[in-house]
């Protein structure tokens, strides 16, 4: 991955004036001007597989629990989270790479991710640095580990469910993420090497070059959102959820094969 970000801050100082112009567009957020937020967002949306937007959407949609489970590709990306759901102990995660192929050209050769989960009676991550240990812990435990403002969000986002029904669905978000995310990782770098995404490259060199994130925070914090701005945020998350859903449980687009179509 480091050679990734090493990908990125090459290319902002190759693209100055595209990075100055999203700047710009990034102070606009203390002045109640989402647009480059949404874009981001959209952006973000679309790297995230099937397993992970299935949860989201039963978060942002309380009703679509029955059109969900009419879908065999969804049934099979919710029996996955299902299982992770009661796993007890450590949940030891581990991704490797493995190229078949010319590795001397790139054309030829086909990158496979393997996929290890399995479980563990103790954290080992002090011994084993090529794995992720991720305690079990129960969905209101998880809950109250939360930051108060990402639980802020999720009850904005989550109208329509109980308190434990929020605290289930967030861990269960969680847990499709933590699988899914060699899926992610592998489109990312593909993004970031090929460098044509523009809001893809400015995005990244914000967040880990320019102090991005205390930066937007501050000017979120400035901002005064009233109940119709926060209906609109809400709507437009839901909206971008279930298209994405429906476009990728159709196409399979969580497939390595389809990502570049």
């Amino acid at each position: 991955m480091r050679e990734a970000m090493d990908r990125v801050y090459s290319w902002k100082q190759e693209h100055p004036e595209e990075y100055s112009r999203f700047s710009v567009e990034m102070m606009k957020v203390e002045r109640n001007d989402f647009s480059c937020l949404e874009r981001i967002f959209k952006m973000a949306a679309g790297f995230v597989p099937t397993s992970v937007l299935v949860e989201c959407r039963k978060l942002l949609a309380p009703d679509s629990e029955e059109v969900l489970s009419a879908d065999e590709r969804a049934v099979a990306a919710s029996r996955v989270v299902d299982e992770l759901m009661g796993l007890k102990g450590y949940l030891r995660f581990g991704v490797y790479a493995e190229t078949v192929g010319d590795k001397d050209a790139p054309d030829q050769a086909e990158q496979f991710l393997i996929r290890e989960f399995s479980l563990s009676d103790k954290d080992m991550s002090e011994e084993d640095d090529e794995h992720i240990y991720v305690p079990y812990v129960t969905a209101q435990e998880f809950w109250e580990s939360l930051p108060s403002f990402i639980q802020m969000a999720i009850f904005t986002f989550g109208k329509g469910h109980s308190a434990d029904e929020l605290a289930t669905l967030s861990k269960r978000i969680m847990l499709s993420a933590i699988q899914a995310l060699p899926e992610i990782f592998i489109k990312l770098r593909d993004q970031i090497h090929d460098g044509s995404n523009s809001l893809l490259m400015c995005t990244l060199y914000y967040i880990c070059y320019d102090h991005g994130l205390p930066r937007s925070a501050m000017a979120l914090s400035k901002v005064s959102l009233g109940a119709k701005q926060i209906s609109y945020i809400r709507e437009s998350a839901k909206a971008v959820v279930e298209k994405l859903v429906e476009t990728s449980v159709t196409n399979a687009l969580d497939k390595k094969a389809e990502w570049t179509k």
